[in-house]
């Protein structure tokens, strides 16, 4: 073999050494490589999501900035109208104080008045003290006059009633008298010895049932009416009882006063009553 294909071979095999030595730190190495890749790529991947999860705490900040910058907002708005509300009711207290303080001076001068009017009222005491000590002498010497008086007044008012009552006679007697008169001065006697009835012949009395009652004694229906001796009233009397323009019953009368007279009603044997309220007349036509 030429020594040069020798040299050839040797220089091929050292070659083939170093290859394999390459080979093997190439194989090492890629394995190596890759590992560091798949380790890269994982923090890539890990970084991309802390990367995620920070945007969204910022956009989550940003979004909690901007809530908490619209509160204070608000807060400085509401702060600044409650400064302006503040500073209208610290103008308001400082006009109430002047007008306070105007007040208090006023009071105190009309308080003064008022000590000077006090002052004035006691002396004017003191005065009325005497007039109304002699007031009260007065009084009481005007008391006993006017119980002289009212003693007076009794005996006066006794003397009218015995006047009032001597007029009523008198009136009764001169009543008496004028129907006599107008009923021409007799009268016509009955079966039993009793007068008649008679009609009034003068001007029409007119006047109303008032009471219904019952004579006890005797068992008659009387009625009392709103008319008596000053209206020529008397005794014996045959009036007209008139309910709705058409005769009900005769009332003959028994008792008579001034101002009202009571009477039997005789229904002439009819089926009729008398009740409260019915007319009363002197005559029917």
């Amino acid at each position: 073999m030429h020594i040069l294909t020798k040299v050839l071979v040797f220089v091929a095999a050292i070659l083939a050494v170093f290859l394999s030595a390459l080979t093997i730190s190439y194989a090492s190495n890629a394995h190596k490589i890759t590992q560091s890749l798949s380790d890269a790529q994982l923090e890539v991947l890990a970084a991309r999501a802390s990367l995620a999860e920070w945007g969204t705490r910022e956009a989550r900040w940003n979004s909690e900035k901007e809530e908490a910058v619209s509160r204070f907002a608000k807060a400085a708005a509401d702060l600044q109208v409650e400064l302006s509300q503040l500073r209208s009711e610290n103008a308001n207290l400082k006009a109430g104080k002047a007008q306070a303080e105007a007040a208090r001076e006023s009071i105190a001068g009309k308080i003064a008045e008022l000590s000077e009017l006090a002052k004035s009222q006691q002396t004017l005491l003191s005065t009325f003290s005497g007039q109304l000590a002699s007031a009260r002498k007065s009084e009481l010497d005007l008391r006993s006059q006017a119980l002289g008086l009212e003693s007076k007044l009794s005996d006066i008012q006794s003397q009218n009633e015995v006047l009032d009552s001597t007029v009523r006679a008198l009136r009764e007697q001169l009543a008496e008298a004028k129907r006599i008169q107008d009923s021409g001065g007799a009268a016509t006697a009955s079966t039993g010895g009793a007068a008649e009835p008679f009609v009034y012949t003068g001007e029409l009395i007119q006047g109303r049932v008032e009471q219904i009652t019952a004579d006890p004694s005797t068992g008659k229906t009387l009625a009392k009416i709103n008319v008596g001796t000053n209206s020529n009233i008397r005794e014996n009397m045959k009036l007209f009882v008139i309910r709705d323009g058409s005769f009900v019953a005769n009332l003959i009368i028994e008792k008579t006063d001034l101002q009202w007279a009571i009477g039997r009603i005789d229904t002439l044997g009819r089926q009729v009553t008398v009740g409260q309220g019915d007319l009363v007349w002197s005559r029917t036509n």
